[in-house]
């Protein structure tokens, strides 16, 4: 979840999905494991269930991930058509 007004991003496990805050500049982290709330023993019960949840979770956000980068890759194959009749000069 990203709140610009207060400069600021709540991520879920971000090292899990390649991003490392400490390797872009300008940016200043301040990490809260909220791990550290939970009841171990009291989940211990849905452990199957959270595992199960956690694979699909990250399956969808790589099938995510995947369609930004096809997107990607038509918007570059489009413009290939028409930027070079683009006049950048004019606003």
């Amino acid at each position: 979840m990203i709140i610009p007004e207060a400069k600021s991003a709540v991520l879920k496990n971000a090292e899990e999905f390649g991003f490392k805050p400490e390797t872009v500049s300008g940016i200043n982290t301040n990490v809260i494991n909220l791990n550290s709330c939970l009841h171990q023993t009291r989940l211990e019960s849905g452990n199957d269930r959270l595992f199960s949840a956690g694979q699909r979770f990250t399956a969808a956000f790589n099938r995510a991930v995947g369609y930004l980068s096809e997107a990607k890759q038509v918007h570059d194959h489009l413009e290939s058509f028409y930027v070079q009749a683009m006049d950048f000069e004019q606003p």
